[in-house]
């Protein structure tokens, strides 16, 4: 009995080396699993971050904003919107002889200002870019969630 220990003695030493191995690596794959889901955490935070922010800056200067929600404009923009789908549906031939100009005015001007305010949009939106109004967190480290914020900036105009 003796000697088949010893026979076997290299069998049992494999086997409590592989045993204390694959011990080893489960606890480093659980402390790898860990430190990815923490790292997929802190990613997703930042993602969140930067739409959060990018989705709650100005798409417009503060006086073409103030200009863009006042009543008046408001009114307007409701009659041209009117205007534009009556126009592009071709029920305003169906209107009598002033009306269906008053019709054309209004989609036409409603047309301009759309217009208008994209450019407007586009230029104030290429000069947030180039400026650092759209830093998160005034930290230049975190580069995803600028990213992030600029692109959500971008897809809400």
């Amino acid at each position: 009995m003796h000697i088949a220990r010893r026979k076997y003695a290299w069998v049992e030493k494999c086997f409590s080396t592989h045993q204390r191995l694959h011990k080893e690596y489960l606890n480093n794959k659980n402390n790898n699993n860990n430190n990815n889901k923490s790292n997929k955490k802190n990613i997703m935070t930042r993602i969140f971050t930067g739409i959060k922010v990018g989705w709650n800056a100005p798409m417009l200067p503060p006086k073409v904003l103030s200009f863009h929600n006042h009543s008046f404009t408001r009114i307007f923009r409701v009659i041209g919107g009117i205007s534009v789908i009556t126009f592009l549906s071709k029920k305003y031939l169906l209107f009598i002889y002033p009306f269906n100009y008053v019709v054309l005015l209004f989609a036409l001007l409603h047309f301009l200002y759309i217009a208008t305010i994209s450019i407007i949009k586009l230029f104030y939106g290429i000069k947030v870019l180039k400026s650092d109004k759209l830093e998160v967190r005034n930290s230049p480290i975190d580069k995803l969630a600028k990213k992030i914020k600029e692109y959500s900036d971008n897809s809400n105009k």
